[in-house]
């Protein structure tokens, strides 16, 4: 991805409808930006887009850089601060950024009906993180978010890490405090059932 003289990194690979699709970094000189390709099985180009630096929500993936689906083969790209829609052709359709600093997202899933969960972490007053889950409609608007924390103490990180979703669109997000890893339940739309420990 990207020219030789770049420098890039690569963040995420999914296979789709027999096809492999690539998201990675490139970062020619001042700021970066996201590159998304897809090739056919046997390592052919079938289009590479690169959605650049003038779109600073674009640009960046450093801590997380995940690719999904919906049912109608559109594509999806998380970057740090924001989620991506393209059409099956790599065209942009739409992007939300989510956060400008001190919020990262981790991992996001697609709902039965085209809204989207995603799973971030949120720096709390520069002291500790705690989980920040976030509901999005099919256009990419804000539906409603919540924060939930076992991390109460200057120094912890509560990490959020995978998400998933149940026959009701309850959201199950699974990560870990320090060396604790947890659980927590939420449910659509939004109120907190429980944390469960995994220790």
């Amino acid at each position: 991805l990207g020219s030789p003289s770049e420098v890039a990194g690569f963040y995420s690979v999914a296979l789709y409808d027999n096809h492999v699709y690539v998201m990675g970094t490139s970062k020619p000189s001042g700021a970066g930006y996201v590159i998304v390709a897809k090739y056919t099985i046997n390592g052919v180009l079938v289009w590479q887009k690169q959605l650049d630096s003038t779109a600073t929500n674009f640009a960046t993936v450093t801590n997380s850089g995940v690719i999904k689906f919906d049912g109608s083969g559109n594509i999806f790209v998380m970057t740090d601060s924001c989620i991506i829609k393209l059409d099956s052709s790599g065209n942009v359709v739409w992007g939300k950024q989510l956060f400008t600093t001190s919020q990262y997202c981790r991992d996001f899933v697609i709902g039965p009906t085209g809204s989207i969960y995603i799973s971030a972490l949120a720096t709390v007053s520069g002291s500790y993180s705690r989980q920040h889950v976030i509901k999005l409609d099919t256009t990419g608007a804000i539906l409603w978010q919540k924060y939930a924390s076992l991390a109460t103490t200057a120094g912890t990180q509560d990490l959020p890490n995978s998400i998933i979703l149940d026959s009701s669109e309850n959201v199950y997000i699974i990560g870990g405090i320090e060396s604790v890893s947890f659980a927590p339940n939420v449910r659509h739309p939004g109120s907190i059932l429980d944390r469960k420990s995994t220790r």
